[in-house]
C-alpha cells in the first residue's frame, strides 16, 4: 500500500510540476540585475532563487506611525541605512516615537523597505519596479488581556544564503509565507523554478511580556523604542519564523501561558544554561545506563539472583504502552526510545532465560514430528548453576504472588475510580451525543494506560527487591547501570524543579 502511494504521490508531481533545463535556467528578461545561469542536477527538487544579485548596493527604509496602510512616502524615514549586502555587521539606533496623548489610536506600525540602490519606494514614479523593493508592515503594538502593551526593542532580521538556489524540501511550511515570489518564473514540463526576492524578517517573539508596559499611559509623550538590524542564515531564520508562529497563534488566543513566557525562561541566561546542562546530562547518563546493562548482560552466563518474572512483567507493561503510543501520539522520537527499551529487555529476557533451552524435533506417536523447546543442561559457553538458579526461581515466584495480591485490588479500585470521574465529568458537561460505546472503550483503555505510568515502575522492581533481600546479595546486578539511572532521575528533577521555580 505504501508503495503505491509513493508511485501515486510521484505521478501527481510529474504531471502537476514542470522540467527544467538540468544544465542551465534561463534568466527573465527586463529584470534588473538578473541571476546568472544556474547549473541545477535533474534530480533536483522545486528550487528558489535569489533574484537579486550577491553584494548588491540596498537601502533600508523604516516609517512608525499609526497607519496600517503606508501612503506619505515624501516622509522622512525614522531610520535610513545602506547596505552593501545582506550580511552585514550588527546594527542599532535609539528612537523615539512621538505620541499624541488625546489621540485614540493605540497601534503603532513600523514599515519597512529595502530597495536596491537608487531605486525609489513611491509606486507612481516612473522608475518604480515590482521586483526590485520589499515591503514589509510589522505590528509594534501587542495586546495583553485586550490591553495596548509596548516593547521597547525589536529586530529586524535581513536572511542571506551564500548558495545559489534553496532546495524547497528544506524549508519550514510556515517559513515558505516569507520568501515573497518574483512575478517572474522559469517553468517546464516536471518542474518550476521561482526567483524570490530578499527576506526582511522583523522578529520580536522572544521579548518577555513581563518587560513591555501598556501605551494608554497618559505620562508619555514619546515612546522609546531600540531597533536592531542583523544578518541571519536560512536555517537560523527557520527556527525564528516557526517560533515566530507559534507565537502568533498563542496571541491569538489570548493565552497567558503560551510561547512568550515559555521564551522568557530562554531569555536569563542562567535558567537557559541551566536547562541545556541538564538535557545534556539526562542524555549521557542514559546513554552510560544503557552500554552498562547491555555489558554486564553479555557476559553473564546465568541467572542466579535475576528476577525473570520482572523482565517479562517490564516487557508486558512496555509493549502495551507501545502500542498505546502508536495509536494516540506523533512522536516518532518517544516511539522510537520506547522501542528500542523494549528490544533490549527482550534480548536480556532470551539472554539469561531462553538460553536454557533449545528447540528439538521430536518423532510423534499420532504425527509424523512434533517441534519442543526442552531444556538443556549445557549449550555453547553456558552452564546451569542448578542450586543458585532454583532458589532464584522459588523466590521469584514468591515474589509475583506477593506482588499480586497488592496490584490487583489495587488495579481494580483504580480503574473503578477512573471510569467513575470520567463518568460524572460526561455527565457534568451534558455530552449526550456521544458514543457511549467507544467513550467506555476509550475511558477503560487510557485507565490501564495511566495505571501502569503510575504503578508500573514499581511492578517491575518488586520482585528483584525481593530477591536482593531474600538472597542477601547484589552482585548479581550491574551496580553501575543503577548509579547511572539513579542520577539520571535526579538530573531530571532538577531540571523540572529549577522550572517550576522560575514560574513561581
Amino acid at each position: 500500500m505504501q508503495l503505491q502511494l509513493l508511485f501515486l504521490t510521484l505521478c501527481i508531481q510529474q504531471l502537476s510540476c514542470i522540467l527544467v533545463n538540468p544544465t542551465t535556467i534561463p534568466v527573465p528578461r527586463n529584470i534588473p540585475n538578473s541571476p546568472t545561469f544556474l547549473p541545477l542536477n535533474e534530480n533536483e527538487p522545486q528550487s528558489l532563487i535569489p533574484l537579486w544579485k550577491h553584494n548588491i548596493k540596498m537601502n533600508l527604509y523604516l516609517f512608525i506611525n499609526t497607519d496600517l496602510q503606508f501612503s506619505d512616502y515624501n516622509a522622512i524615514p525614522d531610520w535610513r541605512i545602506d547596505i552593501r549586502n545582506q550580511y552585514l555587521q550588527d546594527k542599532q539606533i535609539q528612537l523615539l516615537i512621538p505620541r499624541n496623548v488625546e489621540s485614540t489610536k493605540q497601534h503603532y506600525y513600523a514599515h519597512i523597505f529595502l530597495v536596491k540602490d537608487s531605486f525609489p519606494i513611491d509606486p507612481a514614479n516612473t522608475s518604480f519596479s515590482m521586483d526590485s523593493i520589499v515591503y514589509v508592515c510589522h505590528s509594534l503594538t501587542k495586546f495583553y488581556k485586550d490591553a495596548p502593551y509596548w516593547h521597547q526593542t525589536i529586530t529586524i532580521s535581513l536572511v542571506y544564503d551564500t548558495k545559489d538556489y534553496i532546495n524547497r524540501d528544506t524549508l519550514h511550511p510556515v517559513t515558505l509565507k516569507y520568501f515573497i515570489n518574483s512575478s517572474k518564473s522559469i517553468s517546464s514540463n516536471q518542474r518550476r523554478i521561482n526567483f524570490y526576492r530578499p527576506i526582511v524578517f522583523p522578529n520580536d517573539f522572544w521579548l518577555a511580556k513581563k518587560d513591555a508596559y501598556p501605551i494608554n499611559d497618559t505620562t508619555l509623550n514619546a515612546l522609546p523604542l531600540t531597533v536592531h538590524l542583523e544578518s541571519i542564515n536560512v536555517w537560523k531564520f527557520n527556527v525564528y519564523a516557526v517560533l515566530a508562529s507559534k507565537e502568533d497563534n498563542q496571541q491569538t488566543k489570548n493565552s497567558q501561558l503560551g510561547l512568550d513566557e515559555n521564551l522568557s525562561v530562554m531569555d536569563q541566561g542562567y535558567m537557559f544554561s541551566i536547562t541545556l546542562l541538564t538535557c545534556f546530562m539526562h542524555g549521557l547518563f542514559e546513554l552510560l545506563a544503557f552500554k552498562n546493562d547491555i555489558g554486564f548482560y553479555r557476559v553473564k552466563t546465568h541467572r542466579i539472583g535475576i528476577s525473570v518474572n520482572s523482565l517479562m512483567i517490564h516487557i508486558a507493561i512496555q509493549i502495551i504502552l507501545f502500542t498505546y503510543t502508536m495509536d494516540f501520539s506523533s512522536n516518532a522520537i518517544r516511539e522510537c526510545i520506547q522501542l528500542t527499551h523494549l528490544c533490549v529487555n527482550i534480548w536480556k529476557l532470551n539472554h539469561v532465560w531462553l538460553h536454557d533451552y533449545e528447540w528439538v524435533i521430536e518423532q510423534g506417536s499420532n504425527y509424523g514430528f512434533a517441534i519442543k523447546m526442552v531444556r538443556t543442561t549445557t549449550r555453547g559457553k553456558y552452564k546451569l548453576v542448578e542450586q543458585g538458579e532454583a532458589k532464584t526461581q522459588q523466590l521469584d515466584a514468591v515474589a509475583v504472588k506477593l506482588l499480586a495480591l497488592v496490584v490487583v485490588p489495587l488495579f481494580a479500585v483504580y480503574n473503578a475510580y477512573h471510569y467513575y470521574y470520567h463518568y460524572n465529568m460526561l455527565i457534568y458537561h451534558q455530552l449526550k451525543n456521544m458514543c457511549m460505546e467507544d467513550w467506555t472503550k476509550k475511558v477503560i483503555i487510557n485507565g490501564i494506560v495511566n495505571f501502569l505510568s503510575i504503578f508500573g515502575p514499581f511492578m517491575v522492581v518488586y520482585p528483584q527487591i525481593y530477591i536482593n533481600y531474600k538472597m542477601d546479595m547484589v552482585n548479581h546486578i550491574s551496580i553501575n547501570t543503577m548509579v547511572y539511572k539513579i542520577i539520571n532521575v535526579a538530573v531530571g528533577k532538577l531540571n523540572h524543579h529549577e522550572i517550576l521555580v522560575y514560574k513561581n
